[in-house]
Order: C-alpha cells, then sequence, then structure tokens
C-alpha cells in the first residue's frame, strides 16, 4: 500500500496499551523507576520507526495536567499545583515532531439564546522552522499552516536516523576513537 499521509488519532492510547501490558506482565500495581527502562525501550522501536519514517504523520493526543511543588505566596510553603499540561504521552516524544501545537476549546464571548460562544485556539509548541514558533491562532485553518507546510521536503529525498549503529568504541579504552581517553 502506498501513502503519503498517516494520521495517528490518538497516541496516547498507545502509550497507556504499552503501559499497561508492561504493568500485566509483571504483576504491578505501581511502577517503580527502574520499571521505565523496559517500557521506554520498547517504546522507542516506534519513536524509530516515527523518525524514519518517509511520510508525513499527523499525530494527536490528549492532554495532561503538569504538576510540581511551588511555593504559596501567603505561606512559602511548597504545595503541589498545576504549572501548565502536556500531551499524554512519553515525555520525550514531544521533542520529536517538526510542528508541535495544542489546542484549546475557548469561551470568546457571551451567551446568546443560551449558547457560548467558543473558539478553537491553538498554541503553536515547537516549529523546526521557527517561522510560527509560540504564536496563537484562534480557529486556524490550513491556510494559518501553510508557512510551515511550505518548508517540508515533500517530494523530496528523505534522510533518516541511522539504527542499529553501535558507538561503544568511543567508550573503550583501547580505541583510536576514544575522545576521553586521548584527551
Amino acid at each position: 500500500t502506498e501513502a503519503s499521509v498517516l494520521v495517528i488519532d490518538s497516541i496516547t492510547h498507545f502509550w497507556i496499551e504499552v503501559v499497561e501490558a508492561y504493568r500485566k506482565a509483571h504483576n504491578r500495581t505501581r511502577l517503580q523507576f527502574q520499571d521505565w527502562d523496559p517500557i521506554k525501550t520498547q517504546w522507542r522501536r516506534f519513536t524509530d520507526l516515527y523518525v524514519n519514517s518517509n511520510i508525513h504523520i499527523i499525530m494527536c493526543g490528549r492532554a495532561g495536567d503538569v504538576y510540581e511543588y511551588v511555593a504559596n505566596e501567603d505561606t512559602g510553603k511548597k504545595e503541589l499545583g498545576k504549572v501548565g499540561t502536556k500531551m499524554q504521552v512519553e515525555k520525550n516524544l514531544g521533542y520529536e515532531p517538526c510542528l508541535s501545537l495544542e489546542m484549546e476549546k475557548v469561551q470568546v464571548g457571551d451567551f446568546k439564546k443560551g449558547q457560548r460562544v467558543f473558539s478553537n485556539r491553538c498554541y503553536i509548541l515547537k516549529d523546526k522552522f521557527d517561522l510560527m514558533d509560540g504564536k496563537v491562532f484562534d480557529n486556524p485553518t490550513f491556510e494559518t499552516f501553510l508557512p510551515h507546510i511550505q518548508k517540508l521536503n515533500i517530494g523530496g529525498e528523505h534522510v533518516g536516523v541511522v539504527q542499529g549503529s553501535d558507538s561503544s568504541k568511543v567508550f573503550a579504552k583501547d580505541s583510536q576513537e576514544n575522545f576521553y581517553e586521548i584527551k
């Protein structure tokens, strides 16, 4: 089958399935620090395919809250508070896309005949071409993203990331390529 575009909706479901499969296989109710390495190793199989794919991928995911300990202005004590949002998926996946955005439904007007007036607000979180980075658009259209799309290598030669390579010789003490030994 030939294809030019793949739409994944939602990548969050795949991530949750990988985590839950590990929990079931290892009879875990709560994951511990050491559990994350095998989970992330399994997930890396997907990200390797993603970054090396020669098709354009539109990946959707569910938003989740980000919590951190922040100082309470009145008491000075640290309290757990919501500090933002992120896609509910393995934390490093957000660095892979060349365009990353977050959509939010926001009220932009008063009630009209019992109906609220909403806008679909788009926040550009990352744009590898730095054309739209940090910008905000209400009710974006295809034309909104056209500056980014025009920079894509559509129809050109695809260059992926080398898979299966081994850089361990740069750390070997007896290797001519060992930067640390030579230094």
